[in-house]
């Protein structure tokens, strides 16, 4: 039993260092694309190209393109509400099974209902802000 309390205790502090890690390794990764693209434009004006020809650094390709709608508000919203819909859904229906398992009388089952709602709720919502048309 000592054993579970170590590992419910570590479970969450593996969870929030990984996190940390996987946004400065993103964040990096960006800096370090944007910081190529800059350079080919540097190096084509070295070469003699007229800057006017060049294409600005916002219109570079497609890779910097959607490195741009990431930072979109209207983008990520709809984003972040979906992602957060299906995780409580499924938080909902894991709940409701592990009640199921351990319940004798039957009637657990109404555990998921309120998790259940809101996962179904937030995914909808994601739906109705989601940005329609050409960006």
């Amino acid at each position: 039993m000592g054993d579970f309390k170590f590992l419910l205790l570590i479970l969450p502090i593996i969870g929030v260092f990984g996190g940390l890690t996987l946004g400065v390794v993103r964040t990096v990764g960006r800096q370090r694309q944007i910081e190529l693209l800059q350079r080919e434009r540097i190096a084509a004006i070295e070469r003699g190209i007229d800057p006017k020809i060049l294409p600005t650094l916002g219109g570079m390709g497609q890779d910097l393109d959607a490195l741009q709608s990431e930072f979109d508000p209207n983008r990520r919203l709809p984003r972040q509400l979906l992602v957060a819909g299906v995780l409580t859904l499924f938080m909902a229906a894991g709940l409701t099974t592990v009640f199921l398992i351990t319940e004798e009388q039957g009637k657990s089952w109404a555990i998921g209902i309120v998790p259940g709602a809101l996962g179904l709720g937030l995914i909808v919502s994601s739906w109705l802000v989601q940005p329609r048309g050409p960006r």
